[in-house]
């Protein structure tokens, strides 16, 4: 009797497994932490399909992989899309087979989209908008002024008075260097790059500047010594909900940002991918995920919930980082010869610490 009931068991689990299996997969390539856990498991429910999350720690990480390798959704940054589409790995999208006719984008991302469109990239031929957001400074708000931030810009960065942290990225950490001359990214002679690198230089020289990226979110989520840290607007409005000690500016002509939905001409299931596209848009799951995550939603309906006066981020504190509203700004486009220029002038700077 035991060896009949141990082989229904076996055969039981075998069955299981054999369905397990027969589900179609959808692999899906992403930032770390940058979707909600229970999205997915509501998608996999609802299409009877299994989710493979990868993860990626960078752009330049994830570029190499997608032209190797095989994802069936990958949600790479604007310039990386740009690469990605340019040199033929992307698939074009149709927004009237993915979207409801009723989606609209927020405002703010809406004139992002434009301008990379009047500059020469049509990200809405390749890939759907997910999260957007600026880069800027989280600053104490009772160690620095609001009148400070407005006089200094990134400079505030390099204050040998004070404890900060540039963002460990050769394109933001150079782009800040250039701005305090006033230069834009697009703009930049070999000359300015080295302006921008010696800026870097002198302020790790000062010993009061650190290097961090992600490592952000744990600095300063408790209380921290750091006085002014370069952040993109996501983490500085999570950061800010949770410590009281912070606010955000936005410097002028700054980096405007989006992250999208792609799929690569290689998917193995190029349909799945759009029906998970479909299902990130709609209202509720997009909702959602932005509380969770923090970045602002591409939907301009979920947008303007998060920010009203009754949202997640309706405190004009919060709201600022959010809304990331801002007239004046600059998109990063895919150009290997000034990435080049950006990284040799990065490595320099590390190697003067």
């Amino acid at each position: 009797m035991k060896k009949n009931y141990l082989l229904i068991i076996v055969l039981a689990l075998t069955l299981l497994l054999a369905s397990c299996s027969g589900k179609k997969k959808l692999v899906l390539y992403l930032p770390n932490d940058y979707i909600l856990d229970d999205v997915i498991i509501e998608f996999e429910k609802e299409h009877n399909v299994r989710v493979n999350k990868r993860t990626f720690n960078n752009n330049e990480m994830a570029l190499g992989f997608v032209k190797t390798k095989s994802y069936d959704l990958v949600i790479p940054s604007d310039y990386a899309i740009e690469e990605l589409a340019v040199e033929g790995y992307l698939m074009e999208i149709d927004y009237n087979e993915i979207l409801d006719a009723d989606v609209e984008f927020a405002e703010g991302l809406d004139l992002f989209l434009d301008q990379l469109d009047e500059e020469g990239f049509n990200f809405r031929n390749y890939a759907v908008p997910y999260f957007w957001g600026s880069v800027g400074i989280l600053y104490k708000h009772d160690n620095v002024s609001l009148e400070q931030m407005e006089k200094e810009g990134y400079n505030i960065l390099a204050d040998p008075k004070l404890e900060t942290i540039i963002y460990d990225s050769p394109r933001d950490a150079v782009m800040a260097g250039l701005l305090t001359n006033d230069v834009l990214l697009k703009d930049a002679t070999q000359a300015d790059i080295n302006k921008s690198r010696d800026w870097l230089v002198n302020a790790f020289n000062q010993k009061t500047t650190s290097r961090k990226s992600d490592e952000i979110l744990d600095e300063l989520l408790a209380k921290s010594r750091y006085d002014a840290v370069m952040a993109y607007s996501g983490d500085a409005a999570y950061i800010m909900s949770e410590n009281e000690d912070y606010s955000f500016y936005i410097p002028h002509d700054t980096n405007l940002w989006a992250d999208g939905f792609v799929i690569p001409t290689n998917a193995k299931e190029p349909d799945l991918a759009k029906d998970f596209i479909r299902h990130m848009l709609t209202y509720d799951v997009a909702l959602d995920n932005t509380i969770e995550i923090g970045y602002s939603a591409a939907r301009k309906d979920v947008f303007e919930e998060m920010i009203s006066e009754d949202g997640d981020y309706g405190e004009d504190r919060l709201r600022n980082a959010y809304e990331s509203k801002i007239l004046d700004f600059q998109v990063f486009r895919f150009d290997n010869k000034l990435k080049l220029l950006l990284d040799k002038a990065w490595e320099n700077a590390l190697a003067a610490q």
